[in-house]
């Protein structure tokens, strides 16, 4: 038996040492003063792990609580990208089928990045090309007769 990293022959070597210091009348009365100091000792210690167990626990739920939370954010989190990944997918299934009924010059739409409009195709018969008509404000000038001589 060990007591503070203290075998049993040195344990007899401090007691042999405090009965000769003290004397055998005193003796009891200092064994009883270190057991009870022993035993405080060891109260204060269970109480302190217990005041710093609690501390912890109270520490821990919170935190165990919000990573939960988390956990549960995150399993949303990626199911609702699973549904628009699919709906991506289904949108550009859609897309692809209806692309290939669409003539290639209705497909393109003017661009409100860049402000300017697409000229439709020479080979859609739908819409006629503007492009060699200069755009004036001035009404036609009209042409006089040609004098015959």
């Amino acid at each position: 038996m060990e007591f503070l990293n203290i075998g049993m022959g040195e344990l007899l070597v401090i007691l042999f040492i405090a009965l000769l210091i003290f004397g055998p009348e005193r003796l009891p009365e200092i064994a009883r003063q270190i057991g009870k100091a022993v035993r405080d000792f060891q109260r204060m210690s269970s109480e302190a792990t217990r005041v710093i167990q609690e501390a912890i626990q109270e520490v821990e739920e919170p935190i165990k609580e919000a990573g939960q939370v988390v956990t549960e954010t995150q399993k949303e989190l990626q199911e609702e990208l699973q549904r628009i990944g699919e709906t991506m997918q289904a949108t550009a299934q859609l897309a692809e089928g209806t692309t290939d009924q669409v003539p290639r010059a209705e497909q393109e739409e003017p661009s409100a990045a860049d402000g300017q409009r697409h000229e439709a195709s020479p080979a859609s018969p739908d819409h006629t090309s503007n492009a060699a008509q200069p755009a004036t404000d001035q009404p036609p000038a009209e042409t006089a007769p040609a004098k015959s001589s």
